[in-house]
């Protein structure tokens, strides 16, 4: 073998293996243009593909809030007065954007928001469970405490689930949060 023929048979067993999965791919790709017809695509760029399919990572405090619907344990809608949901409200504009993509990781299982999707999320207030806020992921459900002394409360305790979530999750030890954390 020289190096020309090696050159050609480098060439020609890549094409080869590649070409071994192009019935497979046809099969794919049939199946995808069955449910999207392929002149749409056309007009798609691959950032608005990407977004649509997972979500944007520049997450707005305003754009999460237009998703909300706030109820009680009972499932019934919650005042604007409520004193515990205009807490959150104001908590939630002062959340950086990291602090925001940890939010939606918290209640949805993924740090990003998907544009176009109005998927609400529930926060339910008055929760008899902990102080501490929990989340339930499958239906993109807050829990939150009946009351909270103030906004800082409030926020202190947001950011700590937010940002130890997997730390807890993954650990099978029940924390007092009281007493050892400060919570």
């Amino acid at each position: 073998m020289t190096q020309k023929t090696r050159e050609e048979y480098l060439y020609l067993a890549k094409k080869a293996y590649i070409s071994s999965f192009l019935p497979q791919y046809e099969k794919i790709k049939e199946g995808f243009y069955s449910m999207l017809h392929p002149g749409i695509l056309l007009n798609l760029t691959c950032e608005s593909i990407e977004s649509g399919l997972c979500g944007v990572h520049d997450l707005k405090a305003e754009d999460i809030i237009k998703l909300i619907e706030f109820q009680n344990e009972d499932y019934n809608n919650v005042e604007e007065e409520n004193p515990t949901r205009k807490q959150f409200l104001t908590v939630m504009q002062s959340l950086t954007k990291k602090q925001l993509s940890l939010f939606m990781k918290f209640i949805s299982g993924t740090s990003r928001s998907r544009e176009g999707f109005n998927i609400k999320i529930v926060v339910i207030i008055n929760y008899s469970g902990s102080n501490l806020p929990t989340s339930a992921t499958c239906f993109r459900t807050l829990y939150l405490g009946g009351s909270y002394p103030s906004e800082e409360n409030l926020k202190k305790k947001l950011i700590y689930a937010i940002e130890n979530c997997n730390e807890i999750a993954e650990t099978y030890y029940t924390y007092n949060l009281d007493a050892d954390f400060g919570l």
